[in-house]
């Protein structure tokens, strides 16, 4: 991944500018602290140093309450367990007693072995060609010490709900493809991230059963000359058995690529910080999505006829 932030020149066409002005700095050395917010710095350092999944993102080694088998069977029952890649349990800090987990499941088997062989941690598609995407299940279990885990609700399905770039100050990708109303959307992203347990009390009234689940996921470019990564967020809430998804929406951008002056770099970043606000409709609280150093904000409200923030 280093390798798409260093090679040749060639401009990104489809790519929207960002909203935060371009940076320019001498080498790929200083592109690092060109970047004004932490969350762009992290993602950076995600893509260009380290990528893929770190343990602590899914909860993989899985705790010993836990078993690979056992989750597939659970989440995705019906897949065959030679395409599990990963399988991940975390503590869900803010429902004491609970643990959101997840697997992972291989477009081949070959794929999925590989995973197995050298303990990779994440969910991230060998290509960005859609045979080869990676499908995510999601789960959440009541965890007591001494008990096996009980599960209490699941995705049902695959993760495949798309992110919407409708209205978005988050610049597009080139794999934006168009709904059926339009709207421009982004359905497979290369890269299931991390479990986000950020605070999320989207319905306030049920207090604890209130709280949504967050999942990050990203979409990378790669070009000559550089490349770019998107980060979406996921949130999900809990409704009986269910696990749905409520919210899928750009988050933040970054990208860095040679000027064709020397070693030279611009870098560009938009990050939005979510705020969830005191108003309700239908007793799901407003979102507000707001640019960091910014003056773009946008207000999702709950629909109860899609079922999602809108």
């Amino acid at each position: 991944m280093r390798q798409l932030l260093v090679s040749l020149f060639l401009p990104l066409m489809s790519v929207h500018v960002p909203t935060l002005a371009q940076v320019k700095v001498p080498t790929l050395d200083h592109v690092l602290a060109a970047f004004h917010t932490e969350e762009a710095r992290l993602m950076y350092e995600r893509v260009a140093t380290a990528p893929g999944a770190a343990p602590q993102d899914f909860g993989t080694p899985l705790p010993i309450s836990y078993k690979p088998e056992s989750l597939l069977q659970q989440l995705a029952p019906g897949q065959s367990s030679e395409l599990l890649a990963t399988a991940g349990a975390l503590r869900w800090p803010q429902r004491p007693g609970m643990d959101a987990a997840m697997v992972c499941l291989a477009p081949r088997v070959e794929t999925a072995e590989r995973y197995r062989m050298f303990t990779m941690h994440g969910c991230d598609a060998d290509s960005q060609e859609k045979q080869d995407s990676m499908s995510l299940w999601l789960g959440v279990f009541i965890s007591r010490r001494g008990e096996p885990p009980v599960l209490v609700a699941r995705t049902h399905e695959q993760v495949s709900v798309p992110v919407s770039w409708a209205d978005s100050n988050i610049p597009q990708p080139r794999a934006l493809e168009r709904s059926t109303e339009g709207t421009p959307v982004l359905r497979c992203p290369s890269s299931w991230r991390r479990f986000d347990m950020t605070s999320y009390p989207l319905r306030p009234g049920d207090g604890d059963g209130g709280l949504a689940l967050g999942l990050r996921a990203s979409w990378d470019e790669e070009y000559k000359g550089g490349g770019a990564n998107f980060e979406m967020l996921y949130l999900f809430m809990m409704d009986g058995a269910r696990l749905r998804p409520v919210f899928a929406r750009p988050m933040a951008f970054i990208k860095a690529e040679s000027t064709g002056v020397a070693s030279e770099r611009e870098v560009w970043e938009t990050v939005n910080m979510l705020t969830v606000l005191p108003q309700t409709r239908d007793g799901y609280a407003d979102i507000e999505l707001r640019e960091r150093n910014g003056t773009w904000q946008r207000v999702f409200k709950w629909s109860s006829l899609t079922g999602m923030y809108e």
